[in-house]
């Protein structure tokens, strides 16, 4: 039976943190905060326990928090000229804990729709393995 993130023992819920924590990609730019994925690799699983908690009440609430929302905006080069506006696009860079809850919403949505059927079979985006050719 499928659980939601709210359901699952204590300790499926912290290796899920753990494991989404050791998968981040250390080349990625943090957010406002200065917390980088470096860091919390280097930490390894001492913020789980803090983080499985702070997740918690934020799903019992129902709250993300705002300053998870925050992020920095900046410009990266897309292409051609670097003297052109229009060859710039903006990106948000957030802080790494709102990334981590939020692909431990994801992967939980994810699953649950999944395994109830709830994905069209037209449905490409989001899935692993499948593209919008096929």
């Amino acid at each position: 039976m499928y659980n939601t993130p709210l359901q699952l023992n204590s300790r499926s819920r912290k290796k899920q943190i753990l494991n989404i924590t050791r998968s981040l990609n250390p080349n990625k730019a943090h957010g406002w905060d200065d917390v980088s994925v470096p860091m919390m690799k280097m930490c390894d699983d001492s913020p789980v326990l803090p983080l499985e908690l702070i997740f918690e009440n934020c799903l019992r609430r129902g709250v993300f928090p705002e300053v998870w929302k925050r992020g920095n905006v900046v410009t990266v080069h897309k292409k051609n000229s670097k003297n052109l506006k229009q060859n710039y696009r903006p990106i948000s860079l957030l802080p790494i804990l709102s990334k981590i809850m939020e692909k431990l919403i994801f992967d939980s949505l994810y699953k649950h729709l999944s395994h109830h059927e709830l994905l069209d079979s037209s449905q490409s985006r989001f899935r692993a393995g499948d593209s919008t050719i096929n």
